[in-house]
């Protein structure tokens, strides 16, 4: 036996600090799984609001059950609560081989039961949830009924318990969120979480049971217990105050579930939907539950009065909460405002938004932490049953918990927009302070008739306070934390001026708050006429039918011009609806399923109808509201198309559609020759993003290649096929033959397939190398959203034209893009150039910098009289434009200092342009390089770089050709007969030392 030092103090503050670990292993793990159930059954708003419901039943079951049995005291309380901790790091060890069991097998509950039945969300959460669940609903009725030496105290140690296991999860949200899931992955958290759990149990059950063994039941409790009806006996026994009290716990655990969805909805809007501000509302919501239990002192002397005016304060906090509500967009700017764009900086921004939503929910969330603990004190009566009170009390508070999950946190949001949401929470909190009022017993007149009155004036202004509220205004949502640096005349001018900001050009048609997403279409004029509608989602923008024009239509374009078949195709997000209207000008394709998670956007998509073609109405589509994981792994037919067109990666969710175990599926539900087509951005990301998700693309597609669209988007085709001359020639017939098609594309600037050829501009090879090996992104261990948060708030991006030409193969892989293949690997001639120019330089929707670059020095390459330099002068630097005439004035006797200057600038210009449009010719630069060779002697140093140079050309292009070989041979001779006295000696010896290493 283990004991613990004399000192109550030490014994009591160790077993908090237990209780306190206990708690964050216990939202460790309710963090964690609600990840893995989102991955099972999709991030639909229903299947999650499905599994919290089974989270929180299983532990309102387990406070009932412990409870009850906690109240016989047959077992040593403590010694049991480290079994269940016992029982519990089992579980989180065998749950990821649960979960790989059922993951394959998932498409067969869907097809038995249906993709959309309710029954596949709570048959799966019930397996993998329920247990643990209904275990950790045994830690609050356990303690109190061990720990509580008698019934006076008892209100003070259940107190302690519930604020520190509450405070506990509050940690071990952020920490989970923030560090372990990120670091260690999912199945890594979980070991980790069974280690705290090792740790209660091993502490609990060798320093702490044997201090808690269980005295003899009083014979008359046992004797009542056996002769009373157990469903009666607890019912029957309580008083009209104790079913009040439980009817405020009810309440309680209803509008606070409610409260907390609704506020972390409102965080999204105000900060954006990161997976970070999820866990930052989740933490400070928790945390201020628990502070207000811990913060109470003298609670055994709490007079009845306390609850209800805890329940009229809590009502009076959370009307000051709604009004801030209007604020918290500019409140955001103004904390991001100060800081300067770099990646340190992120933690400040972190702690910033903590300490200021921490500031906002102290008082109103931190009253409703003490509602319980004061329930519980006006609860109790017998010492023998506080257990058995505990897990009644508990277990109908999160009863309403689960009502509040499915209706506040789901169903409301069919009739109900966020703000009238959070006035129905208040409303709730005045009902649960009347109800209150029941626990009262009678007093003296007077004084009771005094306590009428101003219980009265105090329902009377918190329900005239809630029904005079404003809504909300929703221009306060376009996009506000899009704005991180401090705008002149707007930042520090107030939150009018802010608002007036964000709607300066944007005027909204529709705003609706619905079950998984709050959605906003609003539209652009231009000398009072409309020219944009733009839709917006969770307060970002999700797609312009301007500024996403062009990115969107050739979403659909691309592979609908090169793809093998089109028969059946699906598209991932309807958003403005202009990819899927592309694809429904194909004859070709029969059917369009197309998967939209948001009820909001499937239910208003007819606003874009003007502008997409009337996609919403076209009877080729057909709209899912579902989670493309989801659909995907239960759809029955396979599709030769498939593009993935979801919201940005650090958006909560949306990286399970980048993972490799996504890739598997949709790979799975494709014809032998599709096509799949993954939408990224450049902006708000990071070199290692791009490469991960390249690398796990390729995994499972033999070509991947990038298409640059519009500013900073670029698409991601994967194929299995070669192209072969009959594929070029089916995607000629496609861009010639179908008018509505070849229009479109004219319209947009897309006037020749070489043009469309000429968007991609990383082929296959160069993808490979690019991606490289290393980790991918996967269920297990996502990495995508955490490092695309962070990208997202110091503004990375990713160049990925310099990206490419890093790549020691990029040179040799230009000749692999489609448009070499497409010209036989030939330049471009003068004609293409043009045409090239006018689409990439002049036209207003696919003008692209950097292939209009590339075109514009081609074109000089191969034309010294090219005018296009005079025309787009800007694009390609003076100097470049100097260097390019050496390709125009080649050596005339000889080969001098000045011609090998010229070739060094000829070099230079083929490094930075050499592309699928700038393929300048190598042969060419070689027969240059020949020349020298042949005009200077052995002894002269210019014969030396001018093999260096040809070695480098040949090493970029064919290092494997015998003409390589030969020229280093060359090289090595020529090096033999240098003496150590001839300038740059040492420059050719390691030269020379280089090419040992490249060679061998």
């Amino acid at each position: 036996m283990v004991l613990l030092p004399d000192s109550k103090r030490v014994r009591e503050w160790g077993l908090f600090a237990i209780v306190f670990l206990s708690g964050a292993v216990g939202l460790l793990y309710q963090v964690v799984w609600h990840k893995y159930m989102a991955l099972l059954l999709g991030s639909h708003a229903r299947a999650t609001a499905f599994v919290l419901a089974i989270f929180l039943g299983g532990l309102s079951a387990g406070y009932a059950t412990f409870g009850r049995w906690a109240s016989t005291r047959r077992w040593n309380l403590v010694r049991t609560y480290a079994f269940i901790e016992m029982a519990l790091l089992a579980w989180a060890i065998l749950f990821p081989v649960f979960f790989a069991v059922l993951f394959p097998i998932v498409s067969h509950f869907y097809h038995a039961f249906g993709v959309s039945s309710a029954l596949t969300d709570v048959l799966l959460a019930l397996v993998l949830l329920g247990p643990p669940t209904f275990l950790m609903g045994g830690t609050l009725p356990l303690l109190t009924q061990a720990l509580s030496p008698d019934l006076k105290s008892a209100s003070y140690w259940h107190a302690r318990i519930y604020g520190f296991n509450t405070v506990g999860a509050a940690f071990g949200s952020l920490f989970t969120g923030y560090f372990l899931v990120p670091q260690f992955g999912l199945s890594g958290a979980l070991w980790l979480g069974a280690v705290g759990n090792g740790v209660v149990a091993g502490v609990l059950y060798f320093f702490y049971a044997p201090q808690f063994e269980p005295a003899p039941l009083r014979a008359s409790r046992s004797k009542a217990k056996t002769k009373t009806d157990p469903k009666e006996y607890f019912w029957e026994r309580l008083t009209v105050r104790q079913k009040a009290l439980l009817g405020v716990g009810f309440l309680s655990g209803f509008y606070v579930l409610t409260l907390e969805t609704v506020l972390i909805r409102l965080m999204g809007l105000a900060t954006g939907a990161s997976t970070f501000n999820f866990t930052l509302i989740v933490s400070v919501f928790v945390f201020a539950l628990g502070i207000g239990s811990l913060l109470v002192r003298r609670l055994e002397k709490a007079k009845p009065a306390m609850l209800f005016w805890n329940q009229i304060f809590v009502a009076l906090a959370l009307l000051v909460l709604y009004v801030s509500g209007e604020y918290w967009p500019y409140w955001a700017h103004v904390l991001r405002a100060g800081l300067r764009d770099i990646e340190q900086n992120f933690g400040v921004y972190q702690f910033r938004l903590a300490l200021g939503v921490t500031a906002l929910l102290a008082v109103p969330v931190g009253l409703c932490g003490l509602c319980l603990p004061l329930c519980f004190h006006l609860f109790k009566e017998d010492k023998e049953r506080l257990g058995q009170d505990v897990g009644y009390l508990y277990g109908v508070n999160t009863v309403g918990a689960v009502v509040g999950a499915l209706v506040g946190g789901y169903y409301l949001y069919y009739v109900f927009n966020l703000d009238h949401i959070f006035k129905i929470t208040i409303g709730l909190s005045v009902l649960s302070a009347g109800l209150s009022y029941w626990a009262f017993p009678q007093r003296k007149k007077r004084r009771w008739d005094r306590f009428q009155l101003g219980a009265a004036l105090a329902v009377v202004v918190v329900v005239l306070g809630v029904a005079r509220m404003p809504l909300y205004t929703k221009e306060n949502y376009i996009q506000p934390f899009r704005k991180p640096l401090p705008i002149e005349g707007v930042t520090f001018e107030g939150k009018a001026a802010f608002t007036k900001y964000l709607s300066r050009n944007t005027t909204y048609l529709h705003y609706e708050d619905g079950p998984n997403t709050s959605i906003g279409i609003g539209k652009s004029e231009y000398n009072g006429e409309e020219f944009s509608r733009t839709l917006f989602v969770n307060g970002k923008s999700d797609g312009n039918t301007r500024g996403d024009l062009f990115t969107t239509v050739m979403l659909g374009h691309i592979p609908g011009i090169l793809a093998r078949k089109l028969t059946n195709t699906a598209v991932i997000g309807f958003g403005t609806g202009m990819t899927i209207g592309v694809l429904s000008l194909y004859d070709e394709i029969d059917s369009i399923d197309v998967m939209e998670i948001s009820h909001a956007v499937i239910k208003n998509s007819n606003y874009f109808d003007r502008y997409n073609g009337g996609a919403s109405s076209n009877t080729k589509v057909h709209i899912h509201e579902m989670d493309a994981f989801r659909f995907l792994a239960a759809a029955n037919k396979s599709y030769d198309l498939i593009v993935s067109e979801p919201s940005n990666p650090w958006v909560a969710g949306v990286e399970n559609l980048y993972t490799s175990e996504f890739y598997r599926i949709a790979k799975k539900k494709m014809n032998p020759d599709g096509v799949f087509v993954q939408w990224i951005h450049t902006y708000s990301f990071t070199d290692s993003l791009l490469r991960l998700v390249l690398r796990t693309m390729n995994e499972h597609f033999r070509h991947v290649s990038i298409f640059q669209l519009k500013g900073g988007d670029i698409a991601l085709l994967g194929r299995d096929f070669d192209m072969e001359r009959a594929d070029f020639q089916r995607a000629e017939a496609r861009f010639s033959n179908y008018p509505p098609v070849r229009n479109t594309l004219d319209a947009y600037g897309i006037t020749r397939l070489e043009t469309l050829l000429a968007l991609e501009i990383v082929p296959p090879q160069l993808a490979i190398s690019m991606g490289g090996a290393g980790a991918r992104q996967t269920l297990d261990h996502p990495r995508l959203s955490e490092g695309a948060g962070r990208a997202f708030f110091y503004n990375a991006s990713v160049d990925t034209y310099e990206q490419r030409r890093k790549e020691d193969i990029y040179y040799a892989a230009v000749d692999g893009s489609l448009l070499s293949e497409y010209l036989g690997g030939k330049a471009p001639d003068m004609k293409l150039l043009k045409d090239l120019s006018i689409s990439f330089c002049d036209h207003a929707v696919s003008k692209i910098d950097g292939l209009c670059k590339e075109t514009v020095a081609m074109a000089k390459v191969e034309d010294a009289k090219s005018s296009l330099d005079l025309i787009y002068g800007s694009v390609v630097p003076t100097r470049d434009l100097a260097k390019i005439g050496a390709f125009h004035n080649p050596p005339k006797r000889g080969f001098g200092q000045d011609d090998l200057h010229r070739a060094y600038e000829m070099f230079d210009v083929f490094k930075a342009y050499y592309s699928p449009i700038a393929h300048i010719s190598v042969p060419e630069m070689v027969k240059r390089m020949d020349f020298c060779l042949r005009s200077t002697g052995l002894k002269n140093t210019i014969h030396g770089e001018c093999l260096l140079q040809k070695i480098l050309l040949m090493q970029m292009v064919h290092n494997t050709d015998q003409e390589f070989q030969r020229t280093v041979d060359q090289y090595y001779a020529w090096f033999r007969q240098l003496g150590p006295e001839v300038r740059n000696y040492s420059r050719f010896k390691e030269a020379r030392d280089i090419l040992d290493r490249l060679v061998n």
